[in-house]
């Protein structure tokens, strides 16, 4: 739906992890999995820091393996102010972000922020409550051994 009503050509998803945003390929396969380091890259750490979309130069599109002749936005998806990744959308043309399309990037990128926050809630949730490894004996007495 996004890639339509912005009439973008693909869109992947960068996860922010550890100072690297790792690309897991795009939507219609326009782009592959890369891993860029966001120190080496001051304007997409200014995007990302400042939560403003911004076209990516040139150096950076090649590094997330823009294909020749197109041109990629970066929208940063950020909740509560913590910063979880960075939509990555293919486009023909450069056009200015107007403010019926700053909205709309900006109310789809808050609902991945949520969906994501969601995910690595479960995530940690179901990791807390999963049984302790050991043998089942261990497991039923707490980790001490029976009769100790």
């Amino acid at each position: 739906m996004l890639i339509r009503q912005t009439q973008a050509v693909d869109g992947g998803l960068a996860g922010y992890v550890s100072g690297r945003l790792a690309l897991r390929g795009s939507r219609r396969g326009l782009l592959d999995s890369q891993m860029l380091l966001v120190a080496a890259h001051p304007e997409v750490g200014r995007a990302l820091r400042d939560h403003e979309g911004v076209w990516l130069d040139d150096t950076v599109a090649r590094l997330l393996g823009v294909p020749s002749g197109m041109h990629a936005a970066g929208i940063p998806v950020a909740v509560a102010g913590e910063t979880l990744g960075l939509l990555v959308m293919l486009f023909e043309e450069v056009e200015p972000h107007d403010h019926d399309n700053r909205r709309l990037l900006a109310a789809v990128s808050a609902a991945m922020g949520f969906a994501l926050l969601r995910d690595r809630l479960v995530r940690e949730l179901r990791a807390a409550v999963s049984p302790a490894p050991g043998p089942p004996a261990l497991r039923a007495a707490g980790g001490r051994p029976p009769g100790g």
